[in-house]
């Protein structure tokens, strides 16, 4: 039973493969002509002329039927649907429509009304269905008093439609016969003068403002111990208010600095009492040897510093005990010499440490530097860092790290330098940083320095949305599998230097929507767009010479792609699976087609193959239905 099986299956793939070959014969079978039937061939929308000979399946002619204006057979009443008939002119074909119920209506003279609109009623003879005409709003008069309002009870005015006499009330609200009482009245912030009523008495203020006070008169001065008194009198209505006067000290100025780790100020004593206050409270003003210009504070205790052999240049090698700075800051200089390094464990496991800004004159960063430093949020670089070197575990289980900035300087970093600090999203790197940062959570990619991205660079991460370039870049090439699998990454620009794209490079983004080649690059390597499935659009530069096989292998949302004239060949798998590909023109440069180059591109409605082209591959247009 099982070889009966093969052996049907085996004959069912040579049949297939027999047809195939007879199709392509008869494509290329010159001097053919095909044979048509007069008869018109139709279907619900199109008619044609179907091939006699041995090519059934080809048609001409065809195109929409023309029903022109049609004939009404039934007439529709008010309860029953009509019916009308159209005819092609050209084959004959024929169509009905459904015409809807018609009723037969008469206009009421009579208007209808409600509370707010007035219309008339048309009313059909045969089935009594209603419905409104004429539909507006009331258009009412300027009113009639019915009954004239008083201090007690409220009035009467009635307005009618000029158009179908409706009719509306309204209440006209009580009327008082006011007198103004000349007197101020006042409260503590306000006066106003009385509006009384004659018949009924009722009140409401009139100039109603704000007091507006004189000169304060003291009535008790104060002293150390008590506070004293003062008066204003109110310009207008002659309201009175009394303000405390705090107490007064008799002060002294101190001539020697106080002084804390921010801060250095002078104090005011009374010579009274005793209290204090403070003047001329500033932040320090630190000289280059990390000492205050005014006051002589020494803030040198805070950090560690270890001065070379040579005497010419210092290292930070660690905190003092005291210090409980979250936020370390360290000098480009102390006692005159520039600090060059951050030494081994300078940091470590400073779990305190939130933020840390490193000077530009630093040139390497020890083992272990701030390894452990759970709670560090910031690292920053003074302008131009000169920053070289990184060393091994320098921030090894930084965990509270969500950014980075490594200067594009950086030619070395050891081993496992950012183990650990998963929670990286945005960071700013050379090429000779990649791979060094965590990918699991990276979100932002932006490359500041470096020739080449290498192979697998920025592989499987899956969180990765936005990858920039430095400007003035000197990127060169971009190594097989750099981006493959980004599938969150929608937008990258690609250097105008780079020359050389690798394989396989964003192959699996399935998030891509655009890119720009630079004119620079000379080939599109295998499988770079491979499964880009949101790629609507791609500009091809006309540097590039050769596609590679399976290069948009895919890329189910491109819709057009211009071949410049620089490509002499298109490889296999080129386009396989563009379901949306609508057009596509091939160079008259392009020499050879690969096997199942346009497979499955089922949207192609075009193409054009130039006459140069001397191979076609095996399945190149299969399923270009």
């Amino acid at each position: 039973m099982r070889a009966r099986k093969l052996m049907t299956v085996a004959l069912l793939s040579i049949m297939i493969i027999c047809l195939v070959f007879v199709f392509v014969a008869c494509e290329q079978e010159e001097g053919h002509k095909h044979e048509y039937s007069a008869e018109w061939t139709y279907d619900e929308y199109s008619h044609w002329h179907k091939a006699t000979c041995e090519h059934t399946e080809e048609i001409k002619d065809k195109e929409e039927h023309s029903w022109g204006e049609g004939e009404t057979v039934e007439e529709p009443t008010h309860n029953k649907e009509g019916l009308k008939k159209y005819t092609c002119s050209i084959c004959s074909a024929v169509k009905e429509e459904i015409l809807p119920q018609k009723h037969n209506y008469e206009l009421k003279e009579e208007w209808e009304k409600d509370e707010n609109y007035h219309w008339h009623e048309l009313i059909c003879v045969d089935c009594g269905d209603k419905k409104e005409h004429d539909k507006s709003e009331h258009s009412w008069d300027n009113g009639e008093i019915i009954e004239d309002a008083t201090c007690s009870n409220t009035g009467i005015v009635e307005y009618t439609c000029n158009i179908c006499s409706a009719v509306k009330e309204e209440i006209i609200p009580q009327k008082h016969n006011y007198e103004l009482k000349e007197e101020w009245e006042k409260d503590e912030n306000y006066h106003w003068h009385e509006l009384i009523c004659v018949d009924c008495g009722d009140k409401k203020e009139q100039d109603k403002s704000e007091h507006s006070w004189d000169n304060r008169e003291v009535i008790e001065d104060a002293t150390c111990s008590n506070t004293g008194i003062v008066e204003y009198t109110c310009n207008i209505c002659s309201a009175v208010k009394e303000e405390i006067i705090p107490q007064k000290h008799n002060y002294e100025l101190k001539e020697e600095w106080e002084k804390d780790e921010n801060y250095h100020w002078h104090e005011l004593i009374c010579v009274d009492c005793g209290d204090k206050k403070k003047q001329d409270k500033s932040e320090h003003s630190w000289d280059s040897y990390d000492t205050c210009k005014k006051c002589n504070y020494d803030n040198s205790d805070g950090i560690k510093f270890k001065i070379n052999i040579e005497k010419t240049e210092y290292a930070v090698v660690g905190i003092k005990s005291d210090n409980r700075n979250s936020e370390i800051i360290i000098p480009s200089e102390y006692k005159g010499l520039p600090i060059t390094s951050i030494g081994d464990s300078a940091f470590s496991f400073c779990s305190s440490v939130t933020s840390i800004e490193i000077p530009s004159s630093v040139t390497s960063i020890g083992y272990r530097a701030f390894s452990g430093c759970s709670s560090l949020t910031s690292i920053t670089f003074g302008d131009n860092p000169q920053l070289i070197s990184i060393g091994d575990r320098a921030f090894y289980g930084c965990s509270s790290l969500t950014s980075i900035e490594i200067p594009s300087g950086v030619t070395s970093i050891g081993d496992i330098a950012f183990h650990d600090c998963n929670n990286i999203t945005t960071a700013t790197i050379p090429t000779t940083a990649i791979g060094y940062i965590p990918k699991s959570k990276l979100e932002t990619v932006i490359i500041n320095g470096g020739e080449s991205i290498r192979s697998s660079a920025f592989s499987s991460c899956s969180s990765l949305t936005s990858v920039t370039f430095g400007d003035n870049s000197q990127l060169e090439s971009i190594g097989n599998d750099a981006f493959s699998g980004c599938s969150s990454l929608i937008s990258i620009e690609i250097p105008s230097s780079v020359t050389s794209i690798g394989n396989y490079v964003f192959y699996g983004c399935s998030s891509l929507i655009s890119i720009e080649i630079p004119s620079s690059v000379t080939s599109i390597g295998n499988y770079v767009f491979r499964g880009c499935r949101s790629l609507t659009s791609i500009v091809i530069p006309s540097s590039v010479t050769s596609i590679g096989s399976s290069a948009f292998y895919g890329c189910s949302s491109l819709t057009s792609i211009e071949i410049p004239s620089s490509v002499t060949s298109i490889g296999n798998y080129v386009f396989y699976g563009c379901s949306s590909l609508i057009s596509i023109e091939i160079p008259s440069s392009v020499t050879s087609i690969g096997n199942s180059a346009f497979y499955n591109c089922s949207s192609l409605t075009s193409i054009e193959i130039p006459s140069g082209v001397t191979s076609i591959g095996n399945a190149a247009f299969y399923n270009c239905s």
